[in-house]
């Protein structure tokens, strides 16, 4: 930073008989004099930190800044307005897509009731079919044992009517009655022979 006067080209004295102020922008120094600017405004100027002064050049740099600025801003908008946009956009793609989930979630619990239900149907089914496969192989069994019980005592009848005629007399040609009594018959053919 220079200590001379920008306009003049005079250094600072310490005397303070040629008073300077400095641009807050630039940071040159100025004479008092050489800027129009009162002893007493310049002395407000150094002790007031709140205060700032600008040089005409800075000033009318500033105006260009400011246009810059206020272009950069707007720049700075309009990128977070479309920003903002995308941001909607994909928020209403993501609400499509958990309203879409959500419906999918109800088809699959729905399903799953669905399939809940038929899965107890087909137990009960199994236990129905169990319970008739086994009452089935049951009755065929019993149905086999009397069967087989009926043969035995058919054959034990058999062998039984057998023993009991062992010791009768057979007669070729004489018809069987069976309401006549067989000792009668026996006692008339005898007679008759």
């Amino acid at each position: 930073m220079s200590t001379k006067c920008v306009k003049c080209i005079v250094v600072k004295t310490k005397d303070g008989v040629n008073q300077t102020v400095k641009c807050y922008y630039c940071e040159y120094l100025f004479h008092a004099k050489c800027v129009n600017i009162d002893e007493e405004i310049v002395s407000i100027l150094n002790s007031e930190n709140s205060i700032k002064w600008f040089c005409e050049k800075c000033l009318k740099a500033q105006d260009n800044i400011k246009e810059l600025v206020k272009s950069v801003v707007n720049n700075f908008h309009e990128k977070i307005e479309e920003i903002n946009i995308a941001v909607q956009t994909q928020l209403e793609t993501i609400k499509t897509m958990i309203t879409k989930n959500d419906d999918n979630l109800t088809v699959l619990e729905k399903q799953d009731i669905k399939m809940v239900d038929e899965i107890c149907n087909l137990k009960s089914d199994l236990k129905a079919s169990w319970a008739n496969i086994v009452e089935k192989n049951i009755t065929k069994n019993v149905e086999i044992i009397n069967n087989q019980v009926k043969n035995v005592q058919k054959t034990l009848n058999e062998a039984s009517e057998i023993k009991e005629r062992e010791r009768n007399l057979v007669i070729f040609n004489l018809p069987e009655k069976e309401n006549q009594n067989d000792r009668e018959l026996v006692m008339k053919i005898f007679k008759h022979i």
